[in-house]
């Protein structure tokens, strides 16, 4: 795997993304972002993202968005029904294709759902199945009460195979008020943006046994 400024294309120039619970296209846009903010030629690349949840009409949105971006990199988007506290529906998935794993708020949605609990399981399959390289990257709400970021935290530490990249409990963000238009678009579409909150990060990458 050739790491580089783009992040981890293989030989073949493709990037394999895998979002858990991507509904509303969020990690779309911002895999997008970061490949125009490199400014780097990606017209040879190839990203394939797999949009892994319960709710099959985010697919159709899904594609809508990314038609109206605009990006010089192809982009080929799957999107694969799953549910995080049925085993039957993810138990012959194969992450260990993916180079990167991105999950934006969905603890914080399994909590609300009173789920979190039972989808501890599908999490140490995730985990469990990464390949040697693969990073993961959790985002959530930092609640007062700290519990999504325990509950994330928690889990990467059960697996002595991770290394830690990035753990940040608490990071404010903010939007400028010129900006502010842009977030009430995206409140259309899904409840989770805020103009201003406070959120974790935690990275890690799968590291050599």
């Amino acid at each position: 795997m050739k790491h580089s400024k783009l992040g981890w294309f293989d030989d073949s120039n493709k990037l394999r993304i895998a979002c858990i619970g991507g509904g509303p296209g969020s990690e779309i846009m911002g895999i997008v972002r970061y490949l125009k903010k490199k400014g780097l030629d990606t017209s040879d690349k190839k990203v394939v993202i797999t949009i892994y949840d319960k709710e099959p009409t985010w697919k159709n949105l899904c594609n809508a968005l990314l038609k109206e971006i605009n990006h010089n990199c192809k982009i080929e988007l799957k999107f694969i029904e799953m549910n995080a506290t049925e085993k039957a529906t993810y138990v012959e998935q194969d992450y260990s294709k993916y180079d990167l794993i991105i999950s934006s708020f969905f603890m914080s949605e399994t909590k609300k759902l009173g789920i979190a609990a039972k989808s501890k399981a599908y999490w140490r399959f995730v985990f469990g199945s990464m390949k040697e390289g693969a990073v993961i990257v959790l985002l959530d709400y930092a609640d007062n009460d700290g519990k999504n970021w325990g509950y994330a935290n928690g889990l990467v530490k059960e697996f002595d195979r991770f290394e830690t990249l990035s753990s940040e409990s608490s990071i404010s963000m903010s939007c400028p008020d010129d900006k502010a238009c842009l977030l009430d678009l995206e409140t259309e579409l899904d409840h989770r943006p805020k103009k201003n909150g406070t959120n974790f990060i935690r990275v890690a990458t799968v590291s050599s046994q």
